[in-house]
């Protein structure tokens, strides 16, 4: 018996061992990081990195009011202090051992082409080379728009970039040797909208980002109102001085006039909700919502008159006072909306970009940034790795159009194409980036 119950502790201690060393072994391979994840290297001593940022808007694709999204093609470029890389080549660096800005683009909605490029380059002025990453790709962007003049509105498109470091280990600041830049002349809604030719930058300062850093290209859009005058302002007009035919009809056939005068309201009505549908759903009257809305208002009027018309049909004399007195109320309220929506039209016409935010060396908040002990802003890059500046229009987009410089091209030798390693994953996260990571950057 002894014997035997010995065999069996033995047999329960062997089981309990067996059961520890999988449980050790489940947790070692949890810890381990899978291919796709990535280990990021925290820069050394806590020192912050004072990211250069320079964008080229290649191109600007549909703007949809509607799901207040748009798209583009976009080149950015990185540039950071790496004295590890000093007496170095990229050739001789793996770079997932070095320290990376972890770009990501928190209003990205979709990213559709993407090309990730390294380059090193080393300045005349500086024995400390600097790291580059260039970022091209084609996505949809969703931008909140302001909508309250809508059709006389302008918008502010935004691209905006974080970190997925927090603020006291980067700060992004604006490349102040070369402008940012846009490609006006490839913009496919110059039917609807119209481009400022010159990108504003804006550090998010106002953003509720976290704690961790943000930087938000805008790109400023006009949007063109011909098409709202024609289809949607006039059409209402025309409804509404329709109306005034209800009067030909005697006082005395109530249901003649009222069936003229209600067949227009309801027209009214069904014409707005078309005019809703190239809205958005949002909390407030637009400019185009008011003057739909007042001219509906005006024809209520009118069917009031109707019904009321009836109680003096049978004083021909008040009856005509009345009518005529019901006409110049109308005609006055017609009037005073048409000229204060004209007035509107016409003020907008004489208006340009020149109310925009406009670059100053004095600014931190546009394109110059104020110098820093611990930057270098005294860089001269080569024309080759130079980023293109787009000229301010002289005359017709079409002038000028064939006359963009050329992308920077970086020779073979000087770059690496990373490409292959997605820029982003579905959700628009860096690979590797952890749990506590996506939280906080998002």
């Amino acid at each position: 018996m002894a014997e035997d119950s010995k065999d069996r502790l033995s047999t329960d201690v062997l089981s309990l061992l067996r059961n520890l060393e999988s449980k050790v072994t489940q947790i070692e391979a949890n810890s381990r990081l899978l291919p796709s994840e990535v280990s990021h290297k925290v820069r050394g001593q806590g020192e912050k990195v004072f990211c250069l940022v320079k964008c080229v808007v290649r191109s600007v694709g549909e703007i949809d009011t509607v799901k207040q999204t748009f798209e583009a093609e976009v080149f950015l470029r990185f540039g950071w202090r790496e004295e590890k890389f000093q007496g170095r080549t990229l050739q001789d660096i793996a770079l997932d051992e070095y320290w990376d800005p972890r770009i990501y683009f928190p209003n990205a909605v979709t990213i559709d082409e993407r090309e990730r490029k390294h380059f090193i380059q080393y300045h005349d002025d500086s024995t400390v080379p600097y790291a580059y990453l260039s970022l091209r790709m084609k996505a949809t962007f969703k931008s909140v728009m302001q909508l309250q003049d809508f059709p006389l509105d302008h918008q502010a498109l935004k691209i905006k970039v974080m970190s997925n470091w927090p603020e006291n280990m980067i700060e992004f600041k604006q490349d102040h040797r070369e402008e940012n830049s846009i490609f006006t002349n490839s913009f496919t809604e110059k039917h609807e909208w119209t481009l400022h030719n010159r990108l504003i930058v804006d550090p998010g300062k106002n953003e509720d980002t976290y704690g961790y850093p943000m930087h938000i290209i805008k790109i400023y859009a006009k949007r063109k109102i011909s098409y709202y005058m024609w289809n949607v302002a006039l059409v209402t007009l025309l409804i509404l001085l329709s109306n005034f035919t209800s009067f030909a009809v005697t006082a005395s056939a109530p249901e003649d006039r009222l069936s003229v005068s209600v067949t227009l309201l309801l027209t009214a009505v069904a014409f707005k909700s078309v005019v809703s549908s190239s809205l958005p759903k949002i909390p407030y009257l637009t400019l185009m919502d008011k003057y739909v809305l007042w001219s509906l208002i005006l024809q209520c009027f009118v069917v009031l008159q109707n019904a009321i018309a009836v109680i003096f049909a049978r004083r021909t004399e008040i009856s005509h006072f009345f009518d005529y007195g019901s006409i110049a109320l109308l005609v006055v309220a017609v009037l005073t909306l048409n000229v204060y929506f004209i007035g509107k039209v016409l003020t907008r016409k004489t208006s340009t970009f020149r109310d925009l935010p406009q670059p100053s060396p004095e600014s931190d908040n546009l394109y110059w940034n104020k110098r820093s002990e611990d930057e270098d802003y005294t860089l001269n890059m080569p024309d080759s790795l130079r980023m293109p500046t787009v000229p301010g229009p002289v005359g017709p987009v079409e002038d000028f159009a064939d006359n963009f410089p050329p992308m920077p091209t970086v020779p073979e030798e000087e770059a690496i194409d990373d490409t292959k390693e997605p820029l982003l994953n579905t959700k628009n996260e860096l690979p590797g980036a952890t749990e506590e990571d996506k939280v906080s950057g998002q």
